[in-house]
């Protein structure tokens, strides 16, 4: 049940930091030398309405990788399970702890036990 439960995180979280977090550098770079170019017609005086919304977008998606590219692995917001939002460092770090400690404690269940052992809180992550 508990390796089942590791497996599917371990497969969200895989697409999770493909999508969000591969090969950022490389990303940067292009994204930087795309919008140089961009500028360079700028500078050239080819200034017109799509030149000026390529650039715009450029300077968009360079501020999200570089956004990313400082927040890798850092989880900011957490929902608790009634929905709540947990933003604040401290507790996120508090719940996080609380997760995997209940999550790798030992349950023993005696005969006739109504426990049930896979009632465990959700973690939901948000970028």
């Amino acid at each position: 049940m508990l390796l089942e439960k590791l497996k599917s995180v371990k497969v969200g979280m895989s697409q999770l930091n493909k999508l969000a977090f591969s090969n950022i550098s490389a990303r940067v770079q292009l994204c930087v030398q795309k919008l140089e170019g961009v500028q360079d017609k700028l500078f050239q005086g080819s200034v017109t309405q799509e030149v000026l919304i390529e650039e715009k977008n450029l300077r968009s998606e360079l501020d999200r990788l570089v956004f990313a590219y400082k927040n890798k692995m850092k989880i900011s917001i957490l929902e608790d399970e009634q929905g709540n939002s947990i933003s604040e460092p401290v507790e996120v770090e508090r719940v996080v702890i609380e997760f995997y400690k209940d999550l790798f404690k030992p349950r023993v269940l005696r005969m006739g036990s109504k426990r049930n052992i896979s009632n465990h809180s959700s973690i939901d992550v948000y970028p």
